[in-house]
Formats: C-alpha cells, sequence, structure tokens
C-alpha cells in the first residue's frame, strides 16, 4: 500500500510565505528540465518557452467562503464548502459542539439550521436567499490556515488570478497567481498559445491524505469543464506537435480526467474528477507543468513525484530548502518538463 511516509522532508516553517510579493511576476522560478536545475525569475518565462507551446489555465474564481461571526461572547465560523442543493451548504463550522442538530441559529446577516453533524462538517440550511451577495460583501477570501495574518481580505486580489471568471472555489489554483497582465501579453506576443479549463477547487486538492483516500486512489470530487472551443486548441495543438504546459496541479487532473485515450484526444465536456495521482503513474497528457512548493506526504506532492520521478523530486524540493525558495500559496514556482 502507498505510504505517505515515503513522500517526506523537512521543511523550516520560515519557508512557508505569508504574503505575497509586490509584484506576481517577481516570484523565483526553479527551471527543471533534462535532470538539470536552473533558478530563475518567473517573470523570465518567456525566455524558457516560445511558439511551440500551448499553456493550459484554470480560469476558476475563488469566492468568499468564510464568514466569521459572534455567538454567546465568542468568534464562531462557518467556512463554506460547496453548495448540496438549494439554500442548503456542506460547511466547517467552528466551535460545532456550540450548534446542535435540528437548531436554528442568528448571525448579524442570516439564520441558519443545522441539519446533520459529523465531526466539524455540517450540513446546514441558509433561512435567507441572498447569501451569496452576504457572502461577498461580508465574507472573507479562504486563506490556507497556515497564512497568519490578521485580515485576510487584505490578500483577496492576490488570491485571485488575473484572468479568473468564474466559479465557486475554495482555494486558489496557486501557480497561476504569478501570472500578471504584462507577463501574459509577453507571452502571447511571442507566440505561445493559451488555452483555458474551469476547474472547481475543493477539499480534493488540498485537503490531508486520508487512508480513504490512499486505498480507493480517489480524492475529493471536483467539477471541471472544458468547452468546445478549449477542446479544439488542445487537440490542434497536440496534432501539430506542440509542448501542452498545465498551469497547476488542478489544470493537469481536469486534463487527464478530459482526454480520451482510445481515441488520442481531449473532449469538451463537464464532469466530475476525482482522480489521485502518484506513482508509478507516468501516462501524462502534457508535457510540462507549472506549479507552486507543496506539503510534504500531500497527494500534490505525490503527483509531483509521479511527474518528474520521486528521487528527482526529493532533490528539487532538498535544492529549493537549501536555497531558500518560498513555499506553498504565496510562495514561488516550478517549471518542470518531461
Amino acid at each position: 500500500m502507498l505510504n505517505p511516509k515515503d513522500y517526506s522532508f523537512e521543511l523550516p516553517k520560515s519557508l512557508i510565505a505569508q504574503t505575497p510579493l509586490t509584484n506576481r511576476s517577481d516570484s523565483r522560478l526553479l527551471y527543471f528540465n533534462n535532470s538539470q536545475i536552473v533558478d530563475t525569475v518567473f517573470n523570465c518565462l518567456p525566455d524558457l518557452i516560445d511558439e511551440n507551446v500551448l499553456l493550459v489555465f484554470n480560469d476558476t474564481l475563488v469566492r468568499n467562503s468564510r464568514y466569521v461571526f459572534e455567538y454567546n461572547g465568542t468568534l464562531s465560523e462557518i467556512f463554506f464548502i460547496k453548495s448540496t442543493q438549494l439554500n442548503t451548504y456542506e460547511v466547517f463550522l467552528r466551535k460545532s459542539s456550540k450548534f446542535k442538530i435540528g437548531n436554528e441559529y442568528t448571525t448579524p446577516d442570516f439564520d441558519f439550521k443545522v441539519v446533520s453533524k459529523y465531526d466539524n462538517i455540517a450540513i446546514i440550511e441558509v433561512l435567507c436567499k441572498n447569501l451569496s451577495d452576504i457572502l461577498e460583501d461580508k465574507g472573507q477570501i479562504p486563506l490556507p490556515p497556515y497564512i497568519k495574518v490578521e485580515n485576510p481580505n487584505d490578500f483577496k486580489k492576490r488570491y485571485q488570478t488575473v484572468y479568473a471568471k468564474k466559479g465557486e472555489s475554495i482555494a486558489a489554483p496557486t501557480a497561476g497567481l504569478h501570472f500578471d497582465k504584462n507577463l501574459l501579453d509577453k507571452l502571447l506576443h511571442s507566440g505561445v498559445e493559451f488555452a483555458f479549463i474551469n476547474l472547481t477547487v475543493g477539499l480534493g486538492t488540498f485537503a490531508p491524505l486520508t487512508e480513504q483516500n490512499i486505498r480507493s486512489s480517489t480524492l475529493h470530487s471536483e467539477t471541471y469543464e472544458i468547452t468546445k472551443l478549449n477542446a479544439e486548441i488542445l487537440n490542434n495543438a497536440k496534432i501539430k506537435g506542440k509542448k501542452i504546459i498545465s498551469v497547476g496541479t488542478t489544470t493537469l487532473r481536469c486534463l487527464q480526467s478530459a482526454f480520451d485515450f482510445e481515441e488520442n484526444q481531449f473532449v469538451a465536456k463537464t464532469d466530475l474528477t476525482n482522480i489521485f495521482l502518484y506513482p508509478p503513474f507516468n501516462n501524462f497528457v502534457v508535457d510540462g507543468l507549472i506549479t507552486n512548493f507543496h506539503l510534504p506526504e500531500s497527494s500534490l506532492f505525490m503527483l509531483i513525484c509521479a511527474f518528474v520521478g520521486r528521487n528527482n523530486a526529493l532533490n528539487i524540493y532538498q535544492h529549493a530548502i537549501e536555497n531558500e525558495y518560498r513555499f506553498y500559496s504565496f510562495g514561488d514556482a516550478c517549471l518542470f518538463i518531461r
């Protein structure tokens, strides 16, 4: 059975980025190609790729999913994970023992009823019709818990890609946070082609691994969409022999799920993916991957190990640690070419 301990490394807490850089594309970039590591800067990306490359982005939108309120003299929080049906949501409830099944509760902006609970997860019915507007106005951007800031909404724009269009994601596709409009323009002018998918980032991408994940070789399901136009762009690039580079692991999981291996083509569809990619998986449908530095023993680091090889991945991460690259959501980036 898969052993997460085989994908562990020591990470100094000082390398966990707490704030983004002033300019998105000033982050460092570790470039790995032909077993060689090159240390560069993200805004030098146009020097590393050319008109023979198609970049594929996840244009999902991150919503304000955290709602903090005072209840019985202490702060509580509802973290909206996903809608299960009309006005009903799966949520994390902080101080969940205070909230009883079947009871109704009042916040400053809406009332809710607890339908069911398991651990800190609850199903609640929200007794209002404009929750989206309330969260947009009063909610907080869902920064990861390892980022310790007083006001998460100070970084609301920076925890959103500049090309985000639609979606209900509860976490950002962080590889895309390094792109600013000037860099995107430079890439387009150099002949690099773009395609877009839309995957709603949920628990499956960032949640800690469980024994159930390992036994079933699956993660939580996430919804994705590839339009007919973008499937055509992807398939034309494949026919022309262009290198397809995925911007982010969410994009990669979507592309793997939407590829018809019998017909050797990408399929336009709206569907669910729960795939868990780890060694010795090697049947990737892309030639490169741009991604941030990830948690040890996580599904994301295991995906990296599958993509470049476990020993390579561990050596790359050791190099990054020794050279003080910044890790996680607001950290630096890698470009891996297979």
